[in-house]
């Protein structure tokens, strides 16, 4: 079964090139394209596809607003946000709010179909630039931590807590990191359970993106 696509992207030849790639290729297919979100989010309700790509800028509903609208209604629709620049706080609102990941517009084209196939196997996606905005924020972060001193957060993690994060960033799946850590699947569950609840977080992407940030993946 093929993975269907939507497309939402303001600039029609940016949007015409994903659109050739996506076609391009044997596993996927595009389901709908669109270039302002307010018909983003109708194609989505309507045709409840496996991937979303959408312009974090997107005219009349931004990409942000579309992942809260999809999270609201329980679509599973997973999304990739694409942009020309990111700024951390940016980010880090599209990761909390459900986004599988973040892709730059300057991105090859194959890693962005690359992209969907991780996103459909519940990877996290994360463009060169972005993981770049993270890396100075992780610095900032970690000077501010020792001048402040307020603890990092790898403090407050255990050892096989920091071994599961790390799997997760990978993404390895349960059953995988069961048997890398040698536990049972049951117990790798409760430790994701436990990471999520002591960094705040509702999700393995947002796990993942504030590992990053804190630095906690070294």
């Amino acid at each position: 079964m093929k993975i269907r696509v939507l497309i939402a992207d303001s600039h029609p030849a940016f949007l015409r090139g994903v659109e050739s790639a996506v076609q391009q290729e044997p596993d996927l297919t595009l389901a709908s394209k669109t270039e302002e979100g307010i018909q983003a989010i109708r194609e989505i309700r309507r045709l409840r596809p496996d991937i979303c790509l959408i312009e974090l800028d997107l005219p009349k509903v931004n990409g942000l607003n579309i992942i809260a609208s999809i999270a609201r209604e329980g679509i599973a629709s997973r999304t990739i946000i694409l942009t020309g620049s990111a700024k951390n706080s940016t980010i880090q609102q599209a990761i909390t709010a459900g986004a599988a990941g973040f892709l730059s517009k300057r991105d090859p084209l194959e890693k962005v179909c690359k992209a969907i196939r991780n996103a459909y196997n519940g990877l996290q996606i994360l463009s060169e630039n972005v993981q770049d905005e993270l890396e100075k924020y992780q610095a900032k972060k970690s000077q501010d931590s020792v001048v402040t001193g307020i603890p990092l957060l790898s403090h407050i993690l255990t050892d096989r807590e920091l071994q599961v994060l790390r799997c997760i960033a990978h993404g390895i799946s349960i059953a995988e990191t069961a048997r890398k850590l040698h536990m049972s699947a049951t117990t790798v569950k409760h430790h994701r359970q436990v990471i999520f609840s002591k960094l705040g977080v509702a999700n393995a992407p947002a796990a993942v993106y504030t590992a990053m940030r804190e630095n906690l993946l070294h």
